[in-house]
């Protein structure tokens, strides 16, 4: 389907199309690679549980289905057999959002499939265009102002339609569990963050009079934010002696000998490690002590805690305050989800660092269009050659190294290159000022969403087309249109490869987890782990949601889009989908675990991305079937727009808000648990000095985090005659 199938200018010489064997070529490679790994993971997963089953052995929690399966493939069931009360009480809300959608996304693609494969596919084939190769197999190989066209429109507005309706039932399941996790009592439920203080409320006196003011006999304490740089800085300092003694003993329990280490860079004299730890240690434990008594600058951030989940969820639900400007009142995050240097960030600097963030990304968009748009120009081989005269070699070489070139490469190329994106826009995002891990996740989200669509979808498809015949179009000004027509059908070649490459490619090896296993493998021959390190080598990242959402919706947008146009690609599709729920069913209940829980917070997000995918969509089919010259099917797409608008203010309007905080109901039909009384402590980070014997983040991470799956199993001694955990069984 290659987008050199036709000319701009018949001038000019018909290039060869090599679509066929590209197509061939990258899905007999990405099928081997897809076999071979996943009969890799299918044997070592009974064997390496603390690689493939990491969760099951940290957290004090049995598999949702009973005892997890050592068969070879016993890895595949367990994802249609979960529902989603096993997901919600065991993997979290966070996870079941994500495997929803993937529900979601498996059945849309399942619904497109058979419309065109039965139907669209065999119109294109006798469109009467007779083009080469499989470019014949889409919207392509239709001629101008067919009645066959007809036959699309059907498919847009019956899309459309399902569509909507399965969104809408999405809100629906996702409400209840919303509702299910707000009803829990988890301690942060019962606080609020406020905030843009004004100075007179900076401090906890005048702030817990005010908020007693509102809310009498409501409020347990109040915990203004302290600017805590210095203690935070001596507490990792702390953190970092903990590891360097406890590795210093060991050593010296395994050798017999005191180990010794250099105090300078360049310096030639030695001392004893346990020793120098030891004081270092005591140092810095007198300094934080010292800097615990220190009266600290108040920020102008502050949490309430509410002794009932009913006056918690009624406080960030009205207004406070009649400024203009007012107080900023919000849910408050967990400990471990709060970016504590954001919350000194004032107002007016958080408005003039987002104005620079959104200018950022917008030059940063651009920038990434020019390399990605010389990429597209060069997917085809012929395009590679006449770029690279030295190259045109390359053209008589057998047809599977050409396919494997064009095919396989082109679309590695692609991912590779954007792989550092996702690190550059959180943290960008972390520069705006939010105030948790979660709202920065969400904010990466969108600017990810909008690079893969515009960069890697519609540039993509338009680009691999034009650049290629610019200088035609430029002599021929008027060309562009039937080109187009003709050719952005017939970019599909690219985009089934790479949604190969990202399916058969990336789950199996997300599965296979081949970073996790040659290091920890490499650290267990080669370093002396203690059993801390060891831990700590095995213990899986949090997932990355931003990214996973970004890859899924830019999959299901081009399968969309491309449904029409190119239906070839709705199987591709469908395994994708297949795949992606397959694979990450089991991530999320025998590996990953969560440091925090958002309760589900990205779904409005990537609800409102799915309905401007939809818009892209209908869109693109309004200029296709413009570029065929069937005025009357184009003006009969026009309304969908504004169905999906309606439908997306609908929802902004009443299912949004039913799932925004606790109802009523809710609150009055669960009994609450009892309010602990160190829910205001726990949010003053200097209140107690960091444990003696373990790193900070390590006590933190023994806290239940909001959901049932990810309460720790007890800490096991740190001494160094400890034995490492068993994770070879």
């Amino acid at each position: 389907m290659s987008g050199n199938s036709t000319t701009a200018a018949p001038t000019t010489a018909t290039p060869k199309n090599d679509s066929t064997s590209t197509f061939v070529v990258a899905l007999v490679i990405n099928g081997i690679i897809a076999l071979v790994v996943l009969l890799i993971y299918s044997l070592l997963r009974p064997k390496l549980k603390h690689i493939y089953a990491p969760r099951l052995l940290l957290v004090d929690k049995k598999y949702p289905l009973g005892t997890l399966s050592e068969k070879c493939f016993g890895w595949i069931l367990p994802a249609f057999k979960a529902s989603n009360d096993d997901i919600f009480n065991y993997c979290g809300m966070d996870a079941l959002v994500l495997i929803r959608f993937l529900k979601f996304c498996l059945v849309v693609s399942l619904i497109i499939l058979p419309y065109g494969i039965i139907v669209l596919l065999p119109i294109h084939v006798h469109g009467g265009l007779d083009l080469g190769e499989l470019d014949q197999l889409t919207l392509s190989n239709v001629k101008a102002e067919s009645h066959m066209i007809w036959a699309h429109l059907i498919a847009v507005w019956a899309y459309t339609i399902v569509i909507c309706y399965l969104l809408h039932r999405e809100w629906k399941i996702f409400i209840v569990y919303r509702q299910k996790y707000l009803a829990k009592g988890l301690r942060h439920h019962y606080a609020v963050l406020i905030r843009d203080l004004p100075t007179k409320l900076q401090n906890n006196e005048s702030l817990k009079a005010y908020v007693d003011q509102l809310f009498p006999g409501q409020v347990i304490d109040v915990t203004v934010v302290e600017d805590l740089d210095k203690w935070q800085e001596l507490v990792n300092q702390h953190d970092q002696f903990i590891w360097k003694l406890e590795k210093a003993k060991f050593l010296l329990e395994k050798k017999g000998e005191r180990p010794q280490h250099k105090t300078k860079l360049c310096g030639k004299e030695k001392v004893d490690s346990i020793s120098c730890y030891e004081e270092e240690l005591k140092r810095v434990r007198d300094e934080l002590t010292e800097e615990k008594d220190k009266e600290h600058k108040a920020t102008c951030s502050a949490f309430v805690i509410f002794n009932s989940l009913k006056a918690a969820s009624l406080a960030v639900q009205c207004r406070w305050d009649s400024a203009p400007i007012a107080n900023i009142i919000r849910p408050a995050p967990e400990l471990n989800n709060v970016i504590w240097g954001n919350l000194s960030i004032s107002f007016l600097s958080r408005k003039i660092r987002s104005i620079i963030v959104v200018v950022f990304t917008f030059f940063l968009v651009v920038f990434w269009m020019v390399p990605v748009a010389f990429v597209s120009s060069l997917i085809q081989l012929e395009n590679l050659t006449e770029k690279l005269p030295f190259l045109k070699a390359v053209n008589d070489m057998p047809v599977f190294v050409t396919g494997f070139l064009g095919g396989f490469l082109g679309g590695l190329a692609l991912l590779i290159f954007f792989i550092i994106l996702p690190l550059i826009l959180r943290l960008v995002s972390r520069l705006q000022g939010l105030s948790s891990c979660s709202e920065v996740q969400r904010s990466a989200l969108g600017k990810l969403f909008i690079f893969k669509i515009l960069n890697m979808f519609l540039l993509l498809a338009i680009a691999g087309s034009v650049l290629n015949k610019l200088t035609n179009i430029m002599e021929e000004p008027t060309s562009i249109v039937s080109f187009l027509a003709k050719t952005l059908p017939g970019q599909s070649t690219f985009f089934i490869t790479l949604i190969l490459l990202m399916g058969l490619g990336g789950f199996p090896l997300e599965l296979l987890r081949i970073g996790p296993l040659i290091v920890v493998a490499l650290k267990r021959k080669f370093l002396n782990l203690t059993p801390r390190e060891d831990k700590a080598a095995w213990r899986p990242p949090p997932i990355a949601y931003d990214v996973q959402y970004a890859n899924h919706l830019y999959v299901l947008i081009v399968g969309l889009c491309y449904s029409i146009m190119a239906p070839l690609m709705t199987p591709f599709v469908f395994l994708y989908f297949i795949l992606a729920f397959i694979a990450w069913s089991n991530q999320v209940m025998c590996v990953y675990i969560p440091t925090f829980d958002s309760g589900g917070l990205l779904w409005p997000k990537v609800f409102n991305r799915m309905i401007a995918g939809l818009l892209v969509f209908q869109l693109l089919m309004i200029g296709i079937f413009g570029l065929k010259m069937n005025a009357a099917v184009s003006v009969l797409v026009l309304p969908l727009p504004a169905v999906s608008l309606l439908f997306f203010t609908f929802v902004q309007f009443y299912l949004l808000p039913a799932s925004a905080n606790l109802t009523q109901e809710k609150v009055t039909s669960e009994e609450e648990p009892q309010v602990p009384a160190e829910i205001a402590q726990s949010y003053i980070r200097n209140y107690e000095m960091p444990p003696e014997q373990a790193p900070t983040n390590e006590a933190l991470e023994s806290e239940d985090h909001g959901n049932e799956g990810t309460k720790l199993i007890s800490k096991p001694s740190h001494s160094s005659k400890e034995e490492k955990l068993d994770t070879h069984v």
